[in-house]
């Protein structure tokens, strides 16, 4: 059994007791026997209670963030890693903790892409449950590769979709030239990341949704690419931005997914320069361990009570106490 919901929805723990034996049987045809007996090893492990969120309230509580109540359901991937890259685009950690959790309830349903085509909240759950599928059969998953990208992009969130925005954002900025290209090829590379995962995701989701008997409608599907100029006053330079159409024209669904779960070989940079080539080469070298979201927090609690007291943590705290004493001189 691969699909599993321990949240306390009441229309949704129905739903996928209903289709779960027809969902189960759909993601081993589709994945194949190997990748289908790790899915169900990883998703026993991991989907344990806690990491479902009922309410928009938990959610904010176990994120620190103040999202409203429109907020869509949503996957979460949580990581005690600061992935920072260095000036040259390369990640020093290698090794990285994480969890995953979701986020869903009727009114989450009702402000996602999946209301748009159905009344039945499991289709909001397949998507964002397609979405772990992807992540824990990934060697390094792209959900951590694509928040990386985020973090290095802005200090806040940003919205992908808008690569303009973002570029003219980046382009004038007061940072020096080179980490202005840094950052835009940066960029371009997360907005493809991004445009690959959420349509092979969208791929996924209709082949097993049809399963029972939602139809999901994939209209860029077969079309060719289509791309805008933007001219770059601030370095003199031509980018090139997706519009439309489809990114894994050519290739058959299944081989689609297999592709994407092995990205790592598949999954070339965008307008490359060293930066982007360093970012692309030490995010593939990451080691990266899934565990249960309670296993994670509890570990972060020990290694925080460990660096309370180390020599390092009371010398933090001793120049802070140094530094708010002058300031009150």
């Amino acid at each position: 059994m691969v699909l599993i919901y321990g949240g306390n929805v009441k229309s949704l723990e129905e739903q996928v007791n209903e289709y779960r034996d027809r969902i189960n049987q759909r993601y081993r045809e589709i994945l194949g026997d190997r990748y289908y007996q790790r899915l169900q090893r990883e998703s026993e492990r991991l989907l344990v209670p806690e990491c479902f969120f009922d309410s928009i309230d938990e959610l904010n509580r176990i994120s620190q963030e103040n999202l409203p109540r429109e907020t869509p359901s949503k996957l979460l991937f949580l990581s005690d890693a600061n992935l920072k890259p260095d000036d040259n685009g390369r990640i020093k950690k290698r090794n990285v903790n994480g969890s995953y959790g979701f986020y869903i309830n009727d009114e989450s349903f009702t402000h996602s892409g999946s209301s748009q085509i159905t009344d039945k909240i499991i289709a909001s759950y397949i998507h964002e449950y397609n979405h772990f599928v992807y992540g824990v059969l990934q060697r390094v998953p792209l959900y951590l590769a694509r928040t990386t990208m985020i973090s290095e992009l802005s200090g806040k969130p940003v919205l992908l979709e808008d690569l303009p925005g973002i570029v003219d954002s980046i382009q004038y900025s007061p940072m020096p030239y080179q980490d202005k290209k840094n950052k835009i090829f940066l960029a371009l590379n997360a907005y493809s990341m991004n445009d690959i995962w959420e349509k092979s995701t969208r791929i996924l989701d209709k082949l097993i949704l049809e399963r029972i008997g939602i139809n999901v409608a994939i209209p860029w599907r077969g079309k060719e690419r289509k791309y805008g100029g933007k001219h770059l006053d601030e370095i003199n330079m031509i980018i090139a931005i997706p519009l439309e159409g489809d990114p894994h024209k050519g290739l058959y669904d299944r081989e689609v997914i297999r592709r994407i779960i092995e990205w790592e070989k598949y999954l070339n940079p965008v307008m490359r320069n060293e930066f982007v080539d360093n970012f692309y080469n030490s995010l593939k070298e990451l080691s990266v361990r899934l565990m249960p979201l309670p296993e994670l927090i509890e570990k972060n609690k020990r290694e925080w009570e460990k660096h309370r007291k180390s020599k390092v943590y009371k010398r933090e705290q001793e120049l802070k106490k140094q530094l708010k004493k002058r300031r009150k001189k």
